[in-house]
């Protein structure tokens, strides 16, 4: 497999830095940044909010992945005495452990706890980032339950070896019926360039809130430069139908839950 030089890859880096702060720096017509008043109201009619205390912005520009996961994590090991399961806290005891010793786990505690279990490696994540299989197959190896869905168009033909969600309407009655649980969460993989034109980048974030006579999403976009905002269902879904070019399959989104 060829590696790119580091030069080549600071090269890679800055010039996704530099798209990605052009494209946030212009107004998405698709989105309704969490910091307006429109935001602000959409907010207090909304549900499915406990994750958003928790947020944070990614560090390293290809750590989307892991932040997100991060996030996800803390809020669950916070409130994990309140589910009563010896056998998930026995399961877990190495992200106990961690969140005890340092109060909030971030991105590279993630890509430790990853690298320990052979599920990643930095150099592969500082290259392409992660994909959803890989984001589902870390999840798992740290004793909670993460289940991927790859998102395809209705009319398409959808091969069944791995999950599919072929239409916005089992996307939405699957993300709504799973951040309706305590312990679960949803993070979405999807291209940027669907929300922002011009920056074809995958990226995952989590899913922080619903408002259901708008049918729209909360985006707790990790990015720095982006606001959370607020994005319709359909659009949402259409920024996940895009290929990722690792997998050479569409991107989709992943269930964090405890059981």
């Amino acid at each position: 497999k060829f590696h790119p030089s580091p030069l080549l890859q600071e090269f890679r880096v800055a010039a996704i830095l530099g798209f990605c702060a052009m494209a946030s720096d212009m107004a998405s017509p698709f989105l309704v940044s969490l910091e307006t008043a429109e935001g602000q109201k959409l907010l207090q009619e909304s549900r499915f909010g406990n994750l958003r205390p928790y947020f944070c912005n990614q560090v390293n520009p290809m750590f989307c992945g892991l932040c997100s996961a991060a996030i996800c994590l803390n809020e669950i090991l916070d409130k994990r005495l309140s589910f009563n399961n010896s056998s998930l806290t026995e399961k877990i005891d190495d992200l106990v452990q961690l969140k005890e010793k340092k109060t909030t786990i971030q991105e590279d505690d993630i890509l430790q706890l990853g690298e320990a279990r052979l599920v990643l490696r930095k150099e592969d994540v500082d290259e392409e980032g992660i994909t959803l299989q890989t984001f589902a197959k870390l999840i798992n190896s740290v004793g909670l339950y993460g289940r991927f869905y790859h998102a395809f168009q209705s009319h398409e033909s959808t091969p069944r070896t791995f999950p599919v969600i072929s239409s916005v309407d089992e996307f939405r009655s699957t993300a709504l019926e799973n951040l309706e649980k305590a312990g679960s969460h949803v993070v979405v993989n999807y291209d940027l360039a669907a929300l922002y034109p011009k920056v074809n980048v995958g990226h995952f974030s989590p899913l922080g809130g619903y408002h259901f006579r708008e049918d729209m999403f909360l985006l707790l976009d990790v990015w720095p430069y982006n606001p959370i905002c607020w994005v319709k269902a359909q659009k949402l879904f259409d920024a996940m139908i895009a290929e990722d070019s690792s997998s050479h399959l569409p991107r989709g989104f992943c269930i964090i839950s405890v059981d």
